[in-house]
């Protein structure tokens, strides 16, 4: 008995199952090149080490402490795929303070508001410039500092006098 001929359609159905069985070779097989783990990749994110790729590092490019800069040098391939790293590992400088640092206080400055003192300045105290029963004067003499503050007093407290005599 003769065969028939194979119908189009069966032959079309053919075809293409072993156009999908080539495509998924070739699929297959670039995957394995590309997800093989060269021999020769080198260490990444340590100090002065490639920047790691992308699967590579538990906490990014960079481990702890470094941040990475761009360029590579010498091996630079990543482990687990053909491509290469296009940084490298630095250590992170001191940042500047957020706040200026606040310079240390001077020596102390003389006591002030008392008979025969400085008057006190705006925001030395609540109370006032002299104690009670006294008032400012015009003109100090001595160490008029203003605590920390870059001012000095223009005045000295003296007993009052009735009368506004003095």
């Amino acid at each position: 008995m003769e065969r028939a001929p194979p119908s189009h359609d069966r032959m079309n159905t053919q075809m293409t199952n072993a156009r999908h069985a080539r495509l998924l070779t070739y699929l297959l097989g670039g995957l394995a090149i590309l997800f093989a783990a060269p021999a020769d990749a080198s260490p990444c994110g340590g100090k002065n080490e490639r920047a790691c790729c992308v699967g590579e590092g538990k906490s990014g490019a960079c481990d702890g402490g470094f941040h990475e800069e761009a360029g590579c040098r010498g091996n630079c391939k990543c482990g687990g795929s053909p491509f290469s790293s296009s940084g490298t590992c630095r250590a992170n400088r001191s940042a500047p303070p957020v706040f200026p640092s606040i310079p240390a206080p001077g020596p102390r400055a003389s006591s002030c508001g008392g008979k025969g003192e400085r008057a006190c300045c705006v925001g030395e105290r609540n109370k006032g410039a002299c104690d009670n029963g006294l008032r400012e004067v015009k003109g100090c003499s001595g160490d008029c500092r203003c605590g920390n503050l870059p001012a000095e007093s223009s005045g000295t407290c003296e007993a009052s006098t009735p009368c506004g005599g003095r």
